[in-house]
């Protein structure tokens, strides 16, 4: 193999470690992402897929269901195509009465940016993913 060859190749397996590095790297932290009233928005648009479990500290249902919200949520989370997050009510007022949350812990699904489904309470984790799966059933074909 020549020596231009060689570092062709070289210059394409940087290239695709560097691209790869961050992919791995998100997959690698918390699947469930913190929101807040400012990076809600951009949150919605940022994955095709958004899953979002609405909460506060004082319930003692919402302390229960995370766990089994963070189950799902590494098994079933994307970069950039599902994602998973979390929404304290109390600081995100806005957000909660925008998409009528008055009982928590509550799980909302969001497809292309729309609510297509939600769930009231500590759901099982059986309940979630069947959510989890049906929405992700209408996820068929590339991105837009």
């Amino acid at each position: 193999m020549g020596r231009q060859r060689l570092e062709e190749l070289v210059n394409i397996v940087s290239r695709l470690s560097t691209s790869y590095a961050g992919i791995i790297e998100e997959m690698l932290r918390d699947p469930v992402v913190e929101l807040d009233e400012e990076s809600f928005d951009e949150a919605l648009s940022r994955h095709r897929l958004l899953v979002v479990d609405f909460w506060a500290e004082w319930c003692a249902p919402c302390i229960v269901y995370e766990p089994m919200f963070t189950d799902v949520a590494k098994r079933y989370s994307e970069p950039g195509r599902v994602g998973f997050a979390r929404l304290n009510i109390d600081e995100a007022p806005r957000i909660a009465e925008r998409y009528g949350v008055e009982t928590i812990p509550a799980t909302i699904i969001f497809l292309e940016g729309r609510q297509v489904d939600s769930l009231i309470g500590a759901v099982t984790v059986e309940a979630l993913e069947r959510a989890v799966k049906k929405a992700l059933s209408r996820l068929q074909g590339p991105e837009p």
